[in-house]
């Protein structure tokens, strides 16, 4: 299976990334942005995983991605990238800190997710899973 998953070099994406690459019939591509160390010594110990540096709150640095997933075809996307919320009382947090962190969490998860959909109705087979692993 080809399969993408979206903040895969540290955490939860680094186990899952690891998990996949570990079935050798698996491709895996992973993005990583400020995990550069990790992301080099998974690509190193599983041949099969390729890293994909890629920062999901910068527009440009999607639009790359969103045009490699053309290329690639994944079969699998696991959506797991987060960039974290600033840990603070839910009362104290303003309207635009909420709208700053849905445009950087919620809009990249979208789009990479609308592009795989395009990619998966033409294959006729595609498989989502979205994992949210801190919210306030």
């Amino acid at each position: 299976m080809k399969i993408i998953i979206t903040g895969g070099a540290s955490g939860l994406g680094e186990a899952i990334t690891r998990a996949m690459a570990s079935e050798s019939a698996n491709t895996v591509y992973f993005t990583y942005n400020r995990s550069a160390e990790n992301a080099r010594a998974i690509a190193k110990e599983f041949p099969n995983a390729k890293g994909i540096l890629c920062d999901l709150t910068n527009e440009s640095s999607i639009n790359s991605l969103l045009a490699l997933l053309e290329d690639i075809k994944p079969e699998i996307l696991i959506n797991n990238a987060f960039t974290g919320f600033e840990i603070n009382h839910f009362h104290k947090l303003t309207a635009d800190y909420f709208l700053e962190n849905f445009k950087k969490n919620v809009i990249p998860t979208i789009q990479v997710t609308q592009k795989c959909i395009s990619l998966f109705r033409k294959a006729k087979f595609g498989k989502i899973i979205t994992i949210l692993s801190s919210a306030i």
